[in-house]
Protein backbone atom coordinates (compact mmCIF):
# COMPACT_ATOMS: atom_id res chain seq x y z
CA UNK A 1 0.00 0.00 0.00
CA UNK A 2 0.81 3.65 -0.58
CA UNK A 3 1.46 6.26 1.52
CA UNK A 4 0.72 9.87 1.04
CA UNK A 5 2.83 12.33 2.77
CA UNK A 6 2.18 15.77 3.99
CA UNK A 7 3.18 17.44 0.67
CA UNK A 8 0.72 15.39 -1.15
CA UNK A 9 3.57 12.96 -2.76
CA UNK A 10 2.95 9.29 -3.11
CA UNK A 11 5.68 7.05 -1.33
CA UNK A 12 5.71 3.37 -1.00
CA UNK A 13 6.78 1.17 1.64
CA UNK A 14 10.21 0.20 0.23
CA UNK A 15 11.06 3.79 0.00
CA UNK A 16 10.35 4.76 3.82
CA UNK A 17 12.09 2.43 4.95
CA UNK A 18 15.38 2.67 3.00
CA UNK A 19 14.85 6.93 4.02
CA UNK A 20 14.44 5.20 7.56
CA UNK A 21 17.58 3.26 7.26
CA UNK A 22 19.96 6.25 5.83
CA UNK A 23 18.73 8.79 8.30
CA UNK A 24 19.78 6.01 10.77
CA UNK A 25 23.32 5.66 9.57
CA UNK A 26 23.95 8.88 9.47
CA UNK A 27 23.04 9.35 12.61
CA UNK A 28 25.30 6.29 14.30
CA UNK A 29 28.40 8.00 11.49
CA UNK A 30 27.99 11.62 13.70
CA UNK A 31 27.98 9.74 16.99
CA UNK A 32 31.24 7.99 16.07
CA UNK A 33 32.74 10.64 14.75
CA UNK A 34 32.14 13.18 17.95
CA UNK A 35 33.15 10.27 20.43
CA UNK A 36 36.29 9.83 17.97
CA UNK A 37 37.44 13.78 17.92
CA UNK A 38 37.03 14.04 21.77
CA UNK A 39 38.93 11.14 22.56
CA UNK A 40 41.70 12.54 20.84
CA UNK A 41 41.70 15.85 21.89
CA UNK A 42 42.09 14.58 25.44
CA UNK A 43 44.85 12.30 24.76
CA UNK A 44 47.11 15.02 23.34
CA UNK A 45 46.47 17.53 26.13
CA UNK A 46 47.20 14.89 28.72
CA UNK A 47 50.79 14.27 26.70
CA UNK A 48 50.89 17.86 27.26
CA UNK A 49 50.51 17.83 30.89
CA UNK A 50 52.85 15.13 31.54
CA UNK A 51 56.16 16.15 29.49
CA UNK A 52 58.28 16.65 32.27
CA UNK A 53 59.51 20.79 33.03
CA UNK A 54 63.37 21.07 32.54
CA UNK A 55 63.36 23.23 36.05
CA UNK A 56 67.54 24.15 35.45
CA UNK A 57 66.11 26.54 32.41
CA UNK A 58 65.16 28.88 35.13
CA UNK A 59 68.42 28.22 37.48
CA UNK A 60 71.19 30.55 36.74
CA UNK A 61 74.94 29.28 37.31
CA UNK A 62 78.57 30.59 36.94
CA UNK A 63 81.67 28.13 36.24
CA UNK A 64 84.95 28.72 37.84
CA UNK A 65 88.23 27.04 38.15
CA UNK A 66 89.91 27.35 41.73
CA UNK A 67 93.20 26.94 42.94
CA UNK A 68 95.43 26.00 46.35
CA UNK A 69 98.95 25.27 46.86
CA UNK A 70 101.09 24.13 50.25
CA UNK A 71 104.32 23.31 51.19
CA UNK A 72 104.32 19.65 52.75
CA UNK A 73 106.98 17.74 54.54
CA UNK A 74 107.74 14.19 54.07
CA UNK A 75 107.58 11.88 57.24
CA UNK A 76 108.49 8.68 55.65
CA UNK A 77 111.67 7.50 53.74
CA UNK A 78 112.05 4.45 51.54
CA UNK A 79 115.19 3.02 50.83
CA UNK A 80 116.51 0.62 47.99
CA UNK A 81 120.16 -0.95 49.30
CA UNK A 82 121.40 -4.30 49.42
CA UNK A 83 124.31 -6.36 48.57
CA UNK A 84 126.44 -7.62 45.05
CA UNK A 85 129.41 -9.49 45.17
CA UNK A 86 131.63 -11.48 42.07
CA UNK A 87 133.13 -14.78 43.07
CA UNK A 88 134.75 -17.80 40.33
CA UNK A 89 131.81 -20.15 41.67
CA UNK A 90 127.90 -19.38 41.58
CA UNK A 91 127.78 -20.67 45.13
CA UNK A 92 130.64 -18.30 46.86
CA UNK A 93 128.75 -15.30 44.94
CA UNK A 94 125.56 -16.25 46.13
CA UNK A 95 126.56 -17.36 49.44
CA UNK A 96 128.21 -14.13 50.45
CA UNK A 97 125.77 -12.02 49.18
CA UNK A 98 123.42 -13.82 51.64
CA UNK A 99 125.90 -13.51 54.06
CA UNK A 100 125.59 -9.45 53.69
CA UNK A 101 122.47 -9.54 52.96
CA UNK A 102 121.78 -10.79 57.02
CA UNK A 103 124.05 -8.23 58.07
CA UNK A 104 121.93 -5.27 56.52
CA UNK A 105 118.98 -6.86 58.24
CA UNK A 106 119.76 -7.35 61.33
CA UNK A 107 121.28 -3.87 61.59
CA UNK A 108 118.12 -2.42 60.15
CA UNK A 109 116.57 -4.58 63.16
CA UNK A 110 118.72 -3.29 65.61
CA UNK A 111 117.83 0.29 64.49
CA UNK A 112 114.42 -0.52 65.40
CA UNK A 113 112.55 -0.76 62.28
CA UNK A 114 109.55 -3.39 61.91
CA UNK A 115 110.17 -6.44 60.19
CA UNK A 116 106.77 -5.72 58.49
CA UNK A 117 109.10 -2.82 56.99
CA UNK A 118 111.85 -4.35 55.58
CA UNK A 119 111.68 -6.66 52.62
CA UNK A 120 114.13 -8.45 50.19
CA UNK A 121 113.45 -8.96 46.33
CA UNK A 122 115.30 -9.83 42.74
CA UNK A 123 117.96 -11.98 44.33
CA UNK A 124 119.76 -13.56 41.36
CA UNK A 125 122.98 -15.01 39.93
CA UNK A 126 124.18 -14.73 36.55
CA UNK A 127 127.63 -15.98 34.70
CA UNK A 128 129.85 -13.36 34.01
CA UNK A 129 131.96 -13.96 30.55
CA UNK A 130 135.14 -12.82 29.16
CA UNK A 131 136.24 -10.37 26.31
CA UNK A 132 135.51 -12.75 23.81
CA UNK A 133 131.82 -13.71 25.39
CA UNK A 134 131.85 -17.49 25.46
CA UNK A 135 134.03 -18.47 28.32
CA UNK A 136 132.52 -18.01 31.56
CA UNK A 137 134.99 -16.41 33.91
CA UNK A 138 133.18 -16.15 36.97
CA UNK A 139 129.23 -15.75 38.51
CA UNK A 140 127.65 -12.18 40.36
CA UNK A 141 124.67 -12.32 42.68
CA UNK A 142 122.66 -10.05 44.08
CA UNK A 143 119.84 -9.46 46.55
CA UNK A 144 118.17 -6.03 47.20
CA UNK A 145 116.31 -4.82 50.56
CA UNK A 146 113.86 -2.41 50.76
CA UNK A 147 113.43 -0.54 53.68
CA UNK A 148 110.64 1.78 55.06
CA UNK A 149 111.51 4.00 58.32
CA UNK A 150 110.29 7.51 59.61
CA UNK A 151 113.17 8.40 61.31
CA UNK A 152 114.46 10.57 58.62
CA UNK A 153 117.14 12.45 61.39
CA UNK A 154 118.67 9.32 61.86
CA UNK A 155 118.55 7.91 58.22
CA UNK A 156 122.33 9.09 57.68
CA UNK A 157 123.79 6.96 60.73
CA UNK A 158 121.69 4.25 59.83
CA UNK A 159 123.12 3.98 56.17
CA UNK A 160 126.96 4.54 57.65
CA UNK A 161 126.03 1.11 59.58
CA UNK A 162 124.48 -1.18 56.81
CA UNK A 163 127.84 0.15 54.77
CA UNK A 164 130.04 -0.97 57.21
CA UNK A 165 129.00 -4.56 58.07
CA UNK A 166 128.21 -4.89 54.11
CA UNK A 167 131.50 -3.50 52.97
CA UNK A 168 133.00 -3.31 49.54
CA UNK A 169 129.26 -5.90 48.80
CA UNK A 170 126.88 -2.86 49.55
CA UNK A 171 124.76 -1.31 47.14
CA UNK A 172 122.49 1.43 47.57
CA UNK A 173 120.19 2.34 44.63
CA UNK A 174 118.39 5.22 46.00
CA UNK A 175 115.86 6.49 48.88
CA UNK A 176 112.41 8.21 47.81
CA UNK A 177 110.72 10.43 50.49
CA UNK A 178 106.58 10.52 50.65
CA UNK A 179 103.81 11.31 53.20
CA UNK A 180 102.69 8.94 55.76
CA UNK A 181 98.95 10.10 54.92
CA UNK A 182 98.53 12.08 52.00
CA UNK A 183 94.74 12.12 51.89
CA UNK A 184 94.96 13.98 55.23
CA UNK A 185 97.71 16.35 53.61
CA UNK A 186 95.72 17.26 50.58
CA UNK A 187 92.58 17.78 52.26
CA UNK A 188 93.62 21.33 53.76
CA UNK A 189 94.67 22.67 50.00
CA UNK A 190 91.33 20.73 48.27
CA UNK A 191 89.54 23.23 50.87
CA UNK A 192 91.22 25.71 49.95
CA UNK A 193 90.94 25.50 46.08
CA UNK A 194 87.16 25.35 46.83
CA UNK A 195 87.05 28.14 48.47
CA UNK A 196 89.56 29.96 45.82
CA UNK A 197 86.33 29.20 43.37
CA UNK A 198 83.89 30.69 45.26
CA UNK A 199 85.53 34.04 46.09
CA UNK A 200 86.79 34.42 42.07
CA UNK A 201 83.10 33.74 41.27
CA UNK A 202 81.97 36.53 43.76
CA UNK A 203 84.46 38.87 41.82
CA UNK A 204 82.75 37.96 38.41
CA UNK A 205 79.37 39.00 39.66
CA UNK A 206 80.52 42.09 41.36
CA UNK A 207 77.61 44.63 40.43
CA UNK A 208 74.99 42.15 39.86
CA UNK A 209 72.14 41.59 41.12
CA UNK A 210 72.72 38.10 42.73
CA UNK A 211 74.73 36.04 45.12
CA UNK A 212 76.65 33.38 45.24
CA UNK A 213 74.85 29.91 45.80
CA UNK A 214 74.99 26.29 46.41
CA UNK A 215 77.76 23.95 44.39
CA UNK A 216 75.80 22.11 41.72
CA UNK A 217 78.87 20.26 40.30
CA UNK A 218 82.54 20.41 41.12
CA UNK A 219 85.52 18.52 39.30
CA UNK A 220 89.01 18.05 40.61
CA UNK A 221 91.33 18.26 37.36
CA UNK A 222 94.59 17.15 39.20
CA UNK A 223 96.81 17.54 42.29
CA UNK A 224 100.28 16.93 42.64
CA UNK A 225 101.37 13.22 44.28
CA UNK A 226 102.41 13.58 47.55
CA UNK A 227 106.30 11.91 46.87
CA UNK A 228 108.11 14.72 47.60
CA UNK A 229 111.92 13.75 46.58
CA UNK A 230 113.48 11.30 45.36
CA UNK A 231 117.42 10.34 45.59
CA UNK A 232 119.03 8.20 43.79
CA UNK A 233 122.64 6.96 44.74
CA UNK A 234 124.43 4.06 42.49
CA UNK A 235 126.85 4.30 45.41
CA UNK A 236 128.85 0.87 46.61
CA UNK A 237 131.60 -0.15 48.41
CA UNK A 238 133.35 2.05 50.76
CA UNK A 239 131.02 5.42 51.22
CA UNK A 240 132.18 8.36 52.97
CA UNK A 241 133.41 8.04 56.49
CA UNK A 242 130.93 10.79 57.46
CA UNK A 243 127.86 10.70 57.81
CA UNK A 244 125.94 10.50 55.10
CA UNK A 245 123.83 13.99 54.53
CA UNK A 246 120.16 13.38 53.68
CA UNK A 247 117.82 16.03 53.24
CA UNK A 248 113.95 14.96 52.92
CA UNK A 249 113.48 18.85 51.41
CA UNK A 250 109.45 19.65 50.84
CA UNK A 251 107.35 19.68 47.63
CA UNK A 252 104.69 22.01 46.31
CA UNK A 253 101.12 20.30 46.52
CA UNK A 254 98.72 21.10 43.95
CA UNK A 255 95.00 21.37 43.82
CA UNK A 256 92.93 22.54 40.91
CA UNK A 257 89.04 21.86 40.83
CA UNK A 258 86.32 23.49 38.38
CA UNK A 259 82.81 24.21 40.00
CA UNK A 260 79.98 25.36 39.12
CA UNK A 261 77.85 27.56 41.75
CA UNK A 262 74.03 28.29 41.77
CA UNK A 263 73.69 32.17 41.19
CA UNK A 264 70.63 33.36 43.65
Amino acid sequence: MNVRDDEGSIRSPVTLALVALAAAAMATFATVALSGSGRDTNEVRAQGDDEPVNEQDDVRTIRVQGRATADVAPDVATVTMGAQHTAPKAKEALDTVSQKTDSIINILKAAGIDEGDIQTSNLSVWPQYGVEGEKITGYQASNTVTVRTTDLEGLGGLLDQVSDAAGDQFRLDGIAFSVDDPDAALADVRADAVANARTKAGQFVVGEDVQIGEIRTMVESGSEPPILFDESRAASGDMAAAEVPIEPGSQELVVDVTVVFELT
